[in-house]
């Protein structure tokens, strides 16, 4: 009698666990969007402080794409930065292509740092590149950069194997 009781709590615990499993894949699947082939990120898959994202948990692997949208506000802050450190933000996390907020001005250094983006379009809004932030991104093919932008730091591009450029004005930037 016991040992049937024990089996039976035992197998409602492993079918609750992958039921709990399942909820959790699709919940982070609800915010890749097949038509497009997006991925937004969503308030679990960063931490941001003063709207700053100072950290980015997950990956295109858990995404389904390397197509990466940042929205505007992440846990419940407007996102005007992604911050600097050694360990870049979305460092190695398999990216080829990223949407911009309107409200991000700034990319600190090594945010982007060994990513494989395609065509890279830093727009009006963006005033500041860091060191590195796009390091080691072999796979550029296409850069367009605002004329607004106030500064790019050293390194910035370094071994990102650049095809083209559109829009780049070196006398205004700091190097």
């Amino acid at each position: 009698m016991i040992k049937k009781q024990l089996t039976r709590f035992i197998m409602k615990k492993i079918i609750a666990s992958i039921i709990s499993s399942f909820l959790a894949i699709g919940m982070a699947q609800a915010q890749y969007n097949q038509a497009t082939d997006t991925y937004t990120l969503q308030d679990a898959d960063v931490t941001v402080v003063n709207g700053v994202i100072t950290v980015c948990s997950t990956s295109a692997t858990e995404w389904g794409t390397g197509k990466l949208i940042i929205p505007q506000t992440l846990d419940g802050q407007t996102v005007t930065a992604i911050s600097d450190g050694s360990d870049g933000v979305f460092q190695f996390k398999k990216i080829n292509d990223i949407q911009f907020p309107e409200t991000l001005s700034s990319i600190e250094n090594n945010a982007f740092l060994g990513n494989k983006i395609d065509d890279l379009i830093i727009p009006d809004h963006i005033k500041y590149l860091g060191t590195n932030a796009f390091y080691f991104s072999f796979s550029i093919k296409t850069l367009i950069i605002s004329q607004n932008i106030d500064t790019i730091r050293e390194g910035t591009f370094d071994h990102a194997k650049i095809n083209f450029l559109t829009n780049v004005i070196v006398a205004s930037c700091l190097f």
